[in-house]
């Protein structure tokens, strides 16, 4: 339980970024994937941060019962051209009870599929060369 603050979305380091409409959160695995609800949306605010306000956005959490495979929160991106963004800002955390302190060592590994929607991408790019 507590609260996510995040800031707002920048590309290259440029600020504001035009048609971002919001951010999802979900939990995530260590391939980036959604396990478990969404947690929730966050609707981009009418006031544009041209400069890094960490605080610019909030998302109240409740207890939450983390699913097994769960490893870092996930912000994703909504934009109003391209829906949501296939990845969007991880945050790692640690699962917490009362004094005592949780973690799991995970392998450093490659072992997360390739997106298809990535292969597709490839072939539309490659077929466009020729």
């Amino acid at each position: 339980a507590g609260t996510l603050q995040f800031g707002e979305a920048h590309a290259s380091g440029k600020m504001p970024v035009q048609g971002i409409e919001g951010y999802r959160i979900y939990l995530a695995d260590d391939c980036g994937e959604q396990v478990g609800p969404t947690l929730g949306y966050v609707t981009r605010s009418e006031k544009l941060y041209s400069c890094c306000a960490a605080t610019a956005y909030s998302l109240p959490l409740g207890p939450l019962e983390l699913p097994p495979l769960a490893v870092a929160l996930r912000i994703a991106i909504n934009t109003s051209s391209a829906g949501e963004l296939p990845y969007g800002a991880a945050v790692l955390y640690s699962d917490r009870t009362e004094t005592e302190v949780m973690s799991t060592l995970k392998p450093i590994t490659n072992s997360c599929p390739v997106r298809r929607d990535w292969w597709l991408l490839a072939l539309v790019l490659l077929s466009l060369m020729n």
